[in-house]
């Protein structure tokens, strides 16, 4: 059977939680992880969030902070729109 793109929910608690999150990107999937157990001024999230960049620049994705509570990591193929609908 062909592989299909899923949306992946993850939580982000510990640095750790990073490798599940890239092992999914990698697949192709999409994954929006909640940050909220971190400030956005945390060192170790901006390790994260650069560490995410990377695997989005590796695949060909897209990554996208939305707020302080989420980011959005999509494999490559899959662009992130950064306008709300209807406007």
């Amino acid at each position: 059977t062909a592989a299909t793109l899923q949306v992946r929910f993850a939580e982000i608690s510990e640095k750790t939680d990073v490798i599940d999150i890239k092992d999914a990107v990698y697949d192709g999937d999409i994954v929006i992880a909640d940050i909220t157990r971190h400030t956005t001024t945390d060192r170790t999230m901006e390790q994260i969030i650069d560490e995410l960049k990377q695997v989005a620049n590796e695949v060909g994705g897209d990554i996208v902070q939305k707020e302080d509570d989420q980011i959005v990591i999509a494999p490559g193929g899959v662009g992130i729109s950064r306008s709300k609908l209807g406007r």
